[in-house]
């Protein structure tokens, strides 16, 4: 295993990806790191529990058959092959249903979704502690965001969806490390994860979306469980990744030396303000600060300069269901110019809204000149300028990744997503379950909130 030098950087490698994911202690991680987990299991939860609100959660549901009472689910053996990538498929895709969990920048997409969803499934049926979740959880999502700081903007830019391509290399290494696999048996069924999934942004703003994050996470768990009884892919899987990512997209960095530091330090996991792609973020922050300065009712037309990753992924100039308004940018955008926070009743309510619709057509967009391409994808903004029926233009700039920025707030987002499927009661409870994850002798009270 080669150790980070002085400038900080590590070699993305099969090897030192599971070397973190295998080997490394609970104890490595500070307190302040094991917070900021617990805080992302938080999130996770929460939103995953308010995706319920959506009809497709029971169409899911369904789908998997996993309606009717609650399945017994500790220390199941031999386990389940299928029944345990079901229920990680169900919860992957609720987790990423709303659109409102958690980020990565070193992934480009979002970490907890697939790696929770399995971990805590297979965790449960294992019989495993609290604080055996916690640990192959963080060890995951940093081996993830070692190989995320390689590839991960190459396979962003090849159409690929990062959250479902490296979400399953995630869910696969916390798998891997419940099952207690060996590293050449990991290694093995890291390829076989990465074998099963393909997630597109072709997808953005339909189901697929999601449930392609859930396929994702049910690829690690169903791999890890194979690979435990033999069956096993190459030994090689990120080497793989990074061949085939430079050689079907050339003209993107892929790095085999990259950034040591991790994802648990401060602001490496970063929570969501808005349920919609995060690329409308900029642009409802920025429609929030005029709304304090005008009248909207006096809005003429609304101009939006931002960057090219705006014009190729949020591809529907209007939407036609809650789903697309996710990836639209004037209708997310007039959402925030018209109401008040918090915006989660108004982003996932039944229907379309009519005024919000009315004001996305008088909007446009056009790429920014210093924003034109990926070697801007780090120094992003977005620029509003709102011409009034007096001729005034107001104009104000985002730059920035747009999240929460206190435990209070990520608190206050937990209550609002318990509040919007009317369970409340359960709200301090679940709360308190989270934090005390590393005394749980069993996952099952944090999986009983969940179900």
């Amino acid at each position: 295993m080669q150790t980070a030098g002085a400038s900080g950087q590590i070699a993305a490698s099969t090897a030192n990806v599971l070397h973190i994911a295998l080997e490394r202690p609970l104890d490595h991680y500070s307190q302040a790191e094991v917070l900021r987990a617990k805080d992302a299991i938080a999130d996770f939860l929460a939103v995953t529990v308010a995706a319920r609100v959506e009809p497709l959660a029971e169409t899911a549901a369904r789908a998997f058959r996993l309606t009717g009472s609650p399945r017994t689910r500790v220390a199941q053996h031999p386990l389940d092959v299928e029944a345990c990538a079901s229920e990680s498929a169900y919860l992957g895709f609720l987790s990423h249903l709303l659109d409102f969990d958690d980020m990565g920048g070193s992934i480009r997409g979002h970490p907890s979704g697939p790696v929770l969803s399995s971990a805590l499934t297979l965790a449960a049926k294992l019989g495993a502690t609290g604080r055996d979740l916690l640990a192959a959880y963080m060890t995951a999502a940093d081996g993830m965001a070692l190989v995320g700081r390689s590839v991960a903007t190459a396979v962003q830019q090849r159409g690929l969806h990062p959250t479902a391509v490296l979400g399953a290399l995630g869910s696969v290494l916390a798998c891997s490390r419940l099952l207690g696999l060996s590293p050449e048996r990991a290694a093995g069924a890291a390829s076989l994860a990465l074998a099963q999934v393909a997630g597109t942004n072709a997808n953005f703003g339909t189901p697929g979306k999601p449930m392609q994050v859930g396929l994702g996470s049910a690829s690690g768990c169903r791999a890890a469980i194979l690979a435990s009884s033999g069956i096993v892919g190459a030994t090689d899987p990120v080497e793989s990744l990074q061949r085939q990512t430079r050689s079907e997209v050339p003209s993107f960095r892929v790095h085999e030396m990259v950034g040591a530091g991790s994802t648990w330090e401060e602001k490496g996991i970063r929570f969501k303000r808005f349920p919609s792609c995060a690329l409308t973020h900029q642009s409802i922050e920025a429609a929030h600060i005029i709304r304090q300065r005008i009248n909207v009712s006096e809005t003429s037309k609304i101009h939006v300069t931002g960057s090219y990753r705006v014009a190729t992924m949020l591809k529907y100039p209007l939407p036609q269901d809650l789903l697309q308004a996710k990836f639209c940018l004037p209708y997310c955008l007039a959402i925030g110019l018209l109401y008040d926070r918090p915006l989660l009743p108004r982003m996932v309510s039944a229907s379309l809204d009519e005024e919000a619709l009315r004001l996305a057509r008088r909007v446009t967009f056009e790429v920014h000149s210093d924003l034109t391409n990926v070697d801007a994808i780090d120094r992003e903004f977005t620029e509003v300028a709102i011409t009034l029926r007096s001729g005034e233009t107001v104009l104000q700039r985002v730059s920035g990744t747009v999240q929460l920025e206190s435990r209070a707030e990520l608190r206050e987002k937990f209550n609002q997503c318990f509040a919007l499927v009317g369970a409340e009661d359960r709200e301090d409870g679940a709360w308190e379950t989270v934090h005390a994850l590393d005394e749980l002798a069993s996952v099952e009270d944090l999986l009983a909130h969940v179900y």
